[in-house]
């Protein structure tokens, strides 16, 4: 999480319910209730395209 670009917003690979999650549960340090703060996914299922609209097809 990159709190100094709030107001540019994000980028579409930005990892958004891990960041809510840190911010809900973390604490003001982040380290709080570790098991709250990461929903585990990684990575998306398949690759962004390179042109619009960039989300990948659903199937």
């Amino acid at each position: 999480f990159d709190g100094t670009n709030v107001l540019t917003g994000r980028a579409l690979a930005d990892d958004v319910i891990s960041t809510e999650l840190l911010l809900i549960f973390g604490g003001p340090d982040g380290s709080a209730n570790p098991g709250l703060t990461d929903d585990n996914v990684d990575a998306n299922d398949k690759p962004f395209l390179s042109s619009f609209p960039y989300l990948a097809s659903p199937w």
